[in-house]
């Protein structure tokens, strides 16, 4: 039979490798989620990306911008 102290040691021992494996787990995870997340932001990043597939509202806002733009233009011109 074991000593109360040997069976305290071994309870301990315990203890911290069931928290280096769940550190190491949780670490796991986490890489495997940035992985996952980078994955798939350089896949959406690689879309090709035209005016024809942009979302109306974005379309009419750089729209917007480019008259915009072309008035600032003009203002320092001095046409306006």
């Amino acid at each position: 039979m074991k000593s109360l102290g040997a069976m305290t040691m071994y309870l301990l021992v315990f203890r911290q490798g069931q928290a280096a494996v769940s550190a190491s787990l949780a670490s796991i995870s986490g890489m495997y989620e940035d992985n996952l997340y980078l994955s798939t932001l350089y896949e959406y990043l690689q879309q090709p990306t035209t005016r024809d597939n942009a979302p109306v509202w974005l379309s009419q806002g750089f729209n917007r911008f480019q008259q915009m733009t072309a008035e600032v233009r003009l203002l320092r011109v001095g046409i306006r």
